[in-house]
């Protein structure tokens, strides 16, 4: 059992109404312990904190705040074995991504460490010979950071070095599925040695916390990772403020295989993108739309690869699945086969949930054929372990089935005509198009961001500091004495 406290102005503090949520671990259903739940009241307070130490903080040496992201990287690294187990117990993956993740955590660190030392600006030649002009980058003030539960160490560090790297203030808030590992996180900031207000966390729902936080006048961004729906949400609220907005929403990321593709590593790449993280990533495999000429051993290919995979424990090494975040989500993955089910998919393999598990969140990996756009599980975001297969006459036929959704964060295509790649990757409307290359491929470095409604705005490495500040502009008048 492990019990946490909100973080503010340097404090570990009770909220005001002496309110908890209890964390249930989705592979045991048992509790993991309880946080305190923020109130309003609590988020103002961090928001105060926050704005009081951000005037101080974005006078810091850029070589100050890089000491102190070294010192986070250095603590999560001693502390990686604990975070992953800790990580496997709340969210439910593999012990083996586990650490993947926490140690892409630590990279995070390092690399926004070594990126704000190279913050370039220019200096612009001017009309008049008497006048010099040049530029300089300041960070945006208070960052509100609201973020998902499937990668609840590695998506809040990734934003969170980054802003802090800026010299901007943060208020954090963590998904209230993983609220214990949002936790973690500021114990390794408290621990580097922040100054009181810079980091500030709140627990608690997006209908409180959140809301709360998007409608505070004294946020000045806010960074969200999370469904187009909440997105909205967040909005809203923040356009009465004019607050800079930088969004991941997710996706319903199309596979394209071509009738000359490499099938093996086109299986295999489609095993990956849909089943890693029992398929809880925003740029899964969501469509996979298949040549007809090579759909039958498609299928089966990755019916067989299905087969293979082991469901079961996330502590146990040899796991490649473990289970679903809650029932609310294993609710949807069910709704979305029954769907296709009764407008004509075939199940190939799996299709349910499994038995004999401590919870029922435990759900087999599956393999749908004859699929079409107008099923559910084609038109939205299904984050779960399903595989559903379209067969396609030409690519004109997979990009417009492809380009029809609201969503647009990341494509692959597999070929061999680099002529066809290009051809799709100029057409299609994703932020990220990966060529032979799983749909889940990921540097942290990378500009990564969405089309469409799939997001505002590119983070990862450079792209995210410059996402994170405001550029000035200073004239000067060099004859003045």
């Amino acid at each position: 059992m492990q019990n946490s406290k909100l973080f503010i102005n340097g404090k570990w503090v009770e909220a005001q109404h002496k309110e908890y949520m209890n964390v249930i671990s989705p592979v045991s259903g048992k509790s993991l312990g309880k946080v305190s739940k923020a109130a309003a009241a609590d988020v103002k307070k961090a928001v105060e904190a926050a704005k009081m130490a951000e005037e101080k903080w974005r006078f810091s040496h850029h070589t100050e705040r890089s000491k102190l992201l070294y010192k986070v990287a250095k603590i999560m690294e001693d502390r990686l074995e604990e975070f992953a187990r800790h990580v496997c117990l709340e969210q439910g993956k593999p012990i083996s991504d586990a650490r993947i993740e926490i140690q892409g955590c630590v990279d995070y660190f390092k690399g926004t460490a070594e990126d704000i030392k190279r913050l370039e600006t220019a200096v612009i030649p001017s009309v008049d010979p008497n006048k010099r002009v040049f530029t300089m980058r300041e960070p945006l003030g208070v960052f509100g950071v609201i973020t998902p539960w499937n990668f609840p160490f590695d998506i809040p560090c990734f934003i969170l070095s980054s802003a802090l790297a800026a010299g901007n203030s943060v208020v954090f808030k963590p998904a209230e599925q993983t609220p214990l590992c949002g936790a973690k996180i500021v114990e390794c900031l408290d621990q580097a040695g922040f100054p009181p207000g810079v980091v500030n966390l709140v627990q608690g729902p997006g209908e409180t916390t959140g809301e709360a936080m998007s409608s505070s006048e004294d946020i000045d961004a806010i960074a969200f990772t999370g469904s187009i729906e909440t997105g909205r949400k967040i909005a809203a609220n923040a356009g009465s403020t004019i607050k800079t907005l930088l969004f991941e929403l997710g996706g319903n990321g199309p596979i394209m295989i071509l009738d000359d593709a490499n099938l093996a590593k086109a299986i295999e790449g489609v095993s990956i993108s849909c089943f890693m993280n029992s398929g809880q990533v925003c740029n899964s495999g969501e469509r996979i739309l298949v040549a007809e000429s090579i759909h039958d051993r498609l299928v089966k290919g990755v019916t067989e690869s299905a087969s293979k995979l082991k469901l079961g424990n996330p502590l146990q090494e040899d796991t490649n699945m473990g289970p679903l975040i809650d029932e609310s989500l294993a609710q949807k993955v069910d709704k979305h086969i029954s769907d296709a089910k009764r407008l004509g998919a075939k199940v190939e393999f799996g299709g349910k949930r499994a038995k004999g598990f401590p919870t029922d969140l435990y759900y087999m990996p599956t393999i749908l054929s004859n699929v079409t756009p107008r099923m559910l599980i084609s038109r939205e975001e299904t984050f779960g372990p399903v595989c559903p297969i379209l067969k396609c006459c030409s690519v004109d036929e997979m990009l417009k089935i492809a380009n029809s959704t609201e969503y647009g964060l990341m494509s692959s295509v597999y070929c061999s005509n680099m002529r066809d790649a290009f051809y799709v990757a100029e057409r299609i409307k994703t932020g990220t198009v990966a060529i032979n290359t799983p749909s889940i491929y990921w540097e942290g470095r990378l500009p990564w961001g969405g089309m469409n409604k799939s997001g505002i705005g590119r983070q990862g490495g450079i792209y995210s500091l410059l996402a994170m500040t405001q550029l000035k502009t200073v004239i000067m008048d060099v004859t003045s004495s």
